[in-house]
């Protein structure tokens, strides 16, 4: 355990996506983001509910704030509306919801610094930490069991939804074409 960020990421790679990869390109980057997404999200569902699962069953569900504030954030490469990147499936810092239920089963008054803080432990629960003072606490990982035992059902839901979505796309755009 050390001090300072959890940097570990975790991430997988399809192979095999060759006929898919190829019936991308005939699209704007716009559609090729916008189809992307809509199968990282669809794909990363199992992840994320499993997540949030494990995180309840955590030695933190007091509060439930940690498995509240998991959520998706998709990940982009360059300004807002990049390129996708990926797909986080992790604890939001500023999802609000989560927070006020933190602060609540706490007795924490809802008022400035409090209200910005967001939920700013699950890094510490999924890697563990030192104690100040002397000791630690012990990595309860939930975020990659989450991932390492839904790998087989995001690859599939992946290449299933995108190809799916590519379908309705070019359906989409040839009647369009067809109506002109």
């Amino acid at each position: 355990m050390g001090r300072g960020r959890a940097t570990e990421e975790l991430s997988i790679r399809v192979d095999g996506l060759d006929e898919l990869e190829q019936a991308l390109k005939q699209f704007t980057d716009k559609m090729q983001n916008q189809l992307i997404t809509s199968a990282l999200r669809a794909a990363a569902k199992p992840v994320l509910k499993d997540a949030k699962r494990r995180a309840q069953q955590t030695r933190d569900p007091s509060s439930g704030a940690l498995a509240e504030s998991i959520g998706l954030k998709v990940m982009r490469k360059g300004r807002k509306g990049g390129n996708i990147t990926g797909l986080w499936v992790a604890p939001i810092r500023n999802q609000r919801k989560a927070l006020l239920q933190y602060l609540s089963f706490y007795g924490i008054p809802l008022s400035g610094k409090a209200a910005n803080s967001g939920i700013r432990h699950g890094h510490l629960v999924e890697f563990g930490h030192q104690v100040p003072g002397g000791g630690s606490v012990g990595p309860r990982p939930f975020l990659r069991p989450a991932l390492e035992s839904n790998k087989g059902e995001v690859i599939s839901i992946f290449k299933s939804t995108l190809a799916k979505r590519i379908d309705a796309l070019v359906t989409k755009l040839n009647k369009q074409a067809r109506n002109r």
